[in-house]
């Protein structure tokens, strides 16, 4: 029996996220986040 991974199939969707975080005055910080979402063949 295959298992799911030897058997997927198209890639259709790929999510990813990214976040920095910056230093801001010795005593906060910035985080800065993106969300993509990319679809490749439409559902």
């Amino acid at each position: 029996m295959q298992s799911v991974w030897e058997s997927k199939g198209e890639k259709i969707h790929t999510r990813n996220i990214t976040v920095t975080t910056y230093n801001y005055d010795g005593q906060k910080i910035i985080v800065e986040g993106f969300l993509k979402d990319d679809r490749q063949k439409k559902t």
